[in-house]
């Protein structure tokens, strides 16, 4: 029992013998001892001393050295960090792992071939010979008329809506637009927004009048409903009215849930031949007229409430006056995604004058005449800044390709091709 205490004993010296430090060394003439703490260095008599070690020439030249080789070191670092932060700052932009430069998308994809068609499509059970037919003649986009101007609706909205307005409504619009798109067409909604001829008549507290001099005497004032006239002639309802923007934006959002590529919202601008100060819109302020301004505010307020692209069509006459300056841009100010212009010569008047030049019959030479046309009105969006997309509306006829060609050359490569009977060929998408 004493062997075994006396062995365990021996253990622990031998183990504790590692943790046992070397003893500081002062004031000795002894040899080196295998400490990294024995001073190697002896004074003038011989004698080595820890602290004479710390403070001897020679271990302060060490320092120095030491520290001076890490500032150097640290140095280097700095200037070559620096170095590298500014050759990256210089170098162009990377493309991402898809291939694609960091940019803005673009509103409207390039090249757009759209169709026109009617809202009696939302109620088509199967679409595959129409989409068939469309991709044959090289359309890639449709635009589809989910609500006109005499105030017909083709879906069902959300919120409840005046009866005769449901007259043509479709219950499975919702699965005709999923099934376009699936297809590989895109789908745009064109939307009727002040020209509604139902809405004016069951709301005329609301809608545009003229007062009738035949019907007014000293005592009372007739008032009429107001039509506007030519192409599409239908009644208006005021922009100033609170009630008609919210009746207009609960539909418009409706449609956007549905999927839509984008809205055109058309009859927001007063044809250019209505300049007419007997016209009344109720609510409209003695300060500020123009109705065109509360309209184009109008669609601000829509691209503010929607996630889709929100464009606004005008007549070809309409935006000539524009860049001429006979009207307000109000419109290239409202910050619409795109704007189409109904370019369908069928409604242009003879005798124009577009840049400088006047046209006896734009039919007659359509090429020139889209030509300046559309070179005026991109030379004046560039002068207003307009940074949104031109979307000419073309009739469907045999001028069609020279059309598309003109605005093409002054790279304008989307377009709308219309077809009242709804009927194309192949001839009228060739330039």
């Amino acid at each position: 029992m004493a062997k075994n205490k006396n062995i365990n004993k021996f253990k622990k010296l031998l183990l504790n013998t590692d943790k046992k430090k070397n003893t500081s060394v002062s004031h000795t003439k002894g040899y080196y001892r295998f400490s990294k703490d024995f001073p190697s260095v002896a004074d003038s008599d011989g004698y080595r001393d820890n602290e004479v070690f710390k403070k001897s020439p020679e271990k302060k030249a060490a320092l120095k050295k030491k520290l001076a080789g890490l500032f150097l070191i640290v140095f280097l670092l700095t200037f070559a960090g620096t170095a590298l932060s500014f050759s990256v700052a210089n170098l162009p932009v990377k493309e991402t792992e898809t291939g694609t430069e960091i940019q803005e998308s673009p509103v409207l994809s390039p090249g757009i071939k759209a169709v026109f068609l009617t809202g009696d499509v939302l109620s088509y059970t199967n679409t595959q010979s129409l989409t068939q037919e469309l991709s044959s003649l090289g359309v890639n986009a449709v635009v589809i008329e989910f609500k006109d101007s005499d105030g017909y609706i083709y879906f069902r909205p959300s919120s409840s809506v005046i009866t005769e307005s449901l007259y043509r409504v479709s219950e499975r619009a919702a699965e005709t637009v999923e099934s376009i798109k699936n297809s590989g067409l895109q789908v745009f909604a064109s939307f009727s927004c002040f020209g509604d001829s139902i809405y004016a008549r069951n709301n005329q507290d609301a809608a545009a009048y003229i007062l009738s001099e035949e019907q007014s005497g000293e005592m009372q004032e007739a008032r009429a409903l107001w039509y506007s006239d030519g192409d599409g002639s239908c009644a208006w309802i005021s922009p100033y009215s609170d009630t008609v923007t919210s009746y207009l934006l609960s539909i418009i959002q409706d449609i956007a849930s549905m999927g839509v590529d984008g809205i055109i919202l058309n009859n927001v601008m007063l044809p250019y031949s209505e300049k007419n100060e007997s016209v009344i819109f109720p609510g409209q302020p003695s300060e500020n007229p123009d109705v065109n301004k509360e309209a184009a505010d109008f669609v601000s307020l829509v691209k503010s409430r929607v996630s889709c692209p929100v464009g606004a069509e005008i007549s070809l006459m309409n935006a000539v006056n524009i860049t001429e300056g006979k009207e307000e841009n109000y419109l290239f100010l409202s910050g619409a995604d795109y704007i189409a212009v109904d370019s369908r010569l069928s409604t242009v008047p003879k005798n124009i004058s577009v840049n400088g030049k006047t046209f006896e019959d734009p039919g007659a030479k359509p090429y020139m005449f889209m030509l300046e046309t559309y070179s005026s009105l991109l030379s004046f969006a560039d002068k207003t800044d307009f940074k949104g997309a031109f979307l000419p509306v073309i009739e469907a006829s045999g001028t069609s390709a020279d059309e598309i060609s003109a605005v093409s050359a002054q790279g304008v490569n989307s377009y709308i091709m219309y077809s009242e009977s709804m009927s194309f060929s192949p001839e009228n998408f060739k330039k």
